[in-house]
């Protein structure tokens, strides 16, 4: 349904942007070329002297075809780094993979791993290795040096999980953080490979 609607061909473009100070606005739209757009993206980006702070709104379009699916597909932000920041340490369950519907067995504390470990090789290639209810991630080269991402949310709070809840939420049921995972292959790459070893060529491998 989410490929019928015309996510899977969907890009970005900017609309429109402005500086004030230190803070930069971008205005976006999603969607297929020639097609009323999926999404609206605001973007709110604040320069500090050691920090950037990103604010992300994602607003789904009326009457698109985005508006006749029963969900909303998942919306999240993808960072690409440079290869050797393979050390990942997070706040939040783990340190197996483990998702909001699959996460009792998860402990919330400190974790750390690698970005090779994080990989499951499935039968059918498909996205792996995610945490989630992740409050900070860290991923750093063998000398420290990296990237801290610290999240927060401005949506009410995740609804309880119970057997009589069935109220839809930004969030899923009893989530307290954000989902994350880190992989030396895109979504997309996973998607068209019909076995683990063909996601990335052997040239490529890490």
């Amino acid at each position: 349904q989410w490929k019928a609607a015309g996510l899977a061909d969907a890009t970005t473009r900017m609309v429109e942007h402005e500086w004030a100070g230190k803070e930069l606005c971008v205005f976006y739209e999603h969607g297929v070329k020639g097609k009323p757009p999926l999404f609206r993206i605001n973007t709110t980006t604040v320069f500090g002297s050691s920090d950037i702070r990103l604010k992300i709104k994602v607003i789904p379009c009326r009457r698109s075809a985005i508006s006749k699916l029963p969900c909303l597909p998942r919306i999240g932000l993808r960072i690409v780094l440079a290869p050797e920041f393979s050390n990942v340490v997070w706040l939040g369950r783990g340190p197996h993979e483990c998702y909001p519907d699959r996460k009792a067995s998860a402990q919330f504390t400190v974790h750390s791993s690698t970005v090779e470990k994080m990989h499951f090789p499935y039968m059918v290639p498909g996205e792996c290795g995610g945490v989630t209810d992740v409050q900070w991630v860290a991923l750093q080269d063998n000398q420290g040096r990296g990237l801290l991402v610290e999240y927060s949310s401005e949506d009410p709070p995740a609804p309880e999980e119970c057997f009589e809840s069935g109220d839809s939420s930004c969030r899923p049921a009893k989530m307290t953080g954000a989902q994350v995972s880190a992989a030396r292959w895109t979504p997309a790459m996973a998607d068209a490979a019909a076995h683990d070893f063909e996601i990335l060529p052997d040239g490529q491998r890490p």
